[in-house]
């Protein structure tokens, strides 16, 4: 005896393959946004970890500014931290203004451990911003380029077309906005060897760097008074008394450095590193 087989309408066959769709579009759906979310995880981590690694670069180099082998302890004898116009010291500006501010740092060190600064011996060093090629650069010494030199400190223009400059990142993996240096927060104790009694303003003065500041901390100006922006320390007047003929520059460089990602500019930080430089200044 023949049975009747049974099967499904054309109806419930339509509702079955509406529902698979409906399942796999969803399916589709959470693996895209996965796929998207594993991207932009991926990128975040690039991104950090670029930007620590230029952060690590200047903040491992910055530190050694002034340092001096000859140098003598509390004496205001080192070759690699005069202030004049030629000076060795740390100095701050802008390499395109008004475009980018305060976006360049040079300085000089002892690299041989010889005690003495020559230009000639290349111990000048620096960072700086490029708003073109959105990158962060440092001072080549050794430059091979034609019409490139050596920086012989003549001048404190981070914008000298004969300085060499060599990038720290790669621009189609991240793209530096922003790069920023200042003197906030350094310090300048002024006290007089002679009779020095803490906390006694006749025998001692503080004060330190405030906003941002380009200035070194113990540079007075015309009225007597620091340089830049600063707040003092109770019982600190100026112009300083005559007797505190001595003073030390304990020294900070504050770091600010803004990037985004080269293939998702909505992944974008700020990072910011205040380096302590290790070699106090005595004027």
């Amino acid at each position: 005896m023949l049975r009747r087989q049974q099967g499904v309408s054309l109806v419930e066959l339509m509702v079955g393959l509406a529902i698979a769709l409906v399942l796999v579009a969803a399916a589709v759906t959470v693996y895209a946004r996965a796929i998207q979310g594993s991207a932009t995880s991926s990128n975040l981590v690039q991104l950090n970890q670029s930007m620590r690694s230029i952060m690590t670069v200047i903040e491992f180099d910055v530190r050694r500014a002034g340092y001096s082998a000859s140098a003598a302890a509390g004496t205001p004898n080192n070759e690699f931290s005069t202030r004049s116009a030629n000076g060795t010291d740390i100095y701050i500006s802008s390499t395109n203004p008004p475009t980018s501010v305060n976006d360049c740092i040079l300085y000089s060190f002892d690299l041989d451990s010889d005690g003495v600064f020559a230009p000639n011996k290349r111990e000048i060093f620096g960072f700086r911003y490029n708003p073109t090629s959105r990158q962060v650069e440092v001072l080549n010494q050794n430059p091979t380029a034609a019409g490139k030199v050596p920086a012989d400190w003549t001048s404190h223009s981070c914008a000298d077309p004969n300085l060499d400059w060599q990038a720290l990142n790669l621009p189609d993996i991240v793209q530096v906005m922003a790069l920023s240096f200042s003197t906030e927060d350094s310090q300048c104790l002024a006290f007089s060897p002679e009779t020095f009694t803490p906390n006694d303003p006749a025998t001692f003065a503080q004060w330190r760097l405030t906003g941002a500041n380009t200035a070194a901390a113990c540079d007075l100006g015309p009225g007597g008074a620091p340089a830049g922006t600063y707040a003092a320390a109770a019982g600190t007047t100026f112009p300083l008394a005559s007797s505190l003929k001595a003073r030390v520059e304990v020294r900070q460089i504050r770091v600010r450095l803004v990037a985004q990602h080269a293939r998702d500019a909505t992944l974008s930080r700020t990072l910011t590193h205040i380096i302590r430089v290790r070699n106090d200044r005595a004027v």
